[in-house]
């Protein structure tokens, strides 16, 4: 599959023009998805918020085509802003993101759920599990739908499902909300897509414009992403200036093992803002008045942080 790469609404490539990678629908058949790929079994939870098990596909760099720009970038990095957003490494707010909905026992059953921007898409795949009407996973990356998102919904369902669909492309493209289709889904679930300020923009736009009237969308996340920008803070304040959207914390996860993770409910603002099954924060309340934490994580040499 050639990758292009475009400049404005038309991908012309004129020159001044911000570059992203055009919108693209993949249509992967049980057969192409046949050839043997590890995986490892992970576990989310505890004793306390409920406990699941999945699969998870291993990948390996050895399996991307020799002309692709991923594999060069891959040696000294783990992203580059609109070519490549860490989708083949498993980040930890896809977990916090499953296990929120176990602990609330989530009813995904009649929904059509949109993974955004789903790297490994976990919890796109627990919502297949879970009797999602449709549920649609999106990455900037084909190489990463083709490498692990598929496979995962593979080992993880034990089929190519019907109700699954898989869109690559830059959110800034307008045709990716033609392709994945304005104010369809029920349910958006995007997770650690906010560790860049610039990305953020672009993120609440396609929340605004995919998410049906009375849908909701729920956004796993840490509150700082020091090294790179972004976070939690970042993400409310935008919100706060939306014309159409409104949102919450509904959980702060703090186990003095990283960064202060959060989870925020999106609703559109004619809608109930608070669920019965949680416990909103403002988000005063959730962020000391001091700022960053000195025990957050910092950058690393190779490793740009998230």
């Amino acid at each position: 599959r050639s990758r292009e790469h475009g400049n404005g609404a038309d991908g012309s490539g004129s020159e001044g023009k911000k570059v992203f990678v055009k919108a693209e629908v993949l249509s992967p058949s049980l057969s192409e998805c046949a050839a043997a790929i590890p995986s490892k079994t992970m576990t989310f939870g505890s004793s306390s918020t409920g406990v699941v098990s999945m699969k998870v596909a291993v990948f390996n760099q050895d399996k991307l085509r020799g002309d692709s720009k991923l594999n060069t970038i891959l040696e000294d990095s783990d992203l580059e802003p609109a070519v490549y957003e860490g989708g083949f490494k498993l980040w930890e707010c896809a977990g916090d993101l499953i296990v929120h909905f176990e602990a609330t026992e989530y009813d995904f059953g009649s929904k059509s759920v949109l993974d955004l921007g789903c790297g490994h898409g976990l919890p796109g795949v627990m919502a297949l599990q879970r009797n999602a009407k449709k549920v649609g996973f999106q990455d900037l990356n084909s190489e990463v739908l083709e490498h692990v998102t598929i496979p995962n919904v593979i080992e993880n369902t034990g089929k190519l499902s019907q109700k699954a669909s898989f869109v690559a492309g830059d959110w800034n493209d307008p045709k990716l909300v033609e392709i994945l289709g304005a104010s369809e889904w029920d349910l958006i679930l995007t997770s650690d897509t906010l560790y860049s300020l610039e990305s953020i923009p672009a993120l609440v736009a396609c929340v605004e414009k995919l998410l049906s009237p009375s849908g909701e969308c729920y956004v796993g996340a840490k509150r700082y992403y020091f090294g790179v920008g972004g976070g939690v803070i970042d993400l409310m304040e935008h919100i706060n200036e939306s014309l159409t959207l409104k949102a919450e914390i509904v959980k702060v996860i703090d186990d003095g093992k990283s960064n202060l993770r959060e989870i925020v409910r999106i609703v559109h603002k004619h809608t109930s803002s608070t669920k019965d099954d949680e416990n909103p924060l403002t988000i005063e309340q959730s962020v000391p008045s001091s700022g960053k934490s000195s025990s957050d994580n910092t950058t690393s040499k190779k490793q740009k942080t998230r």
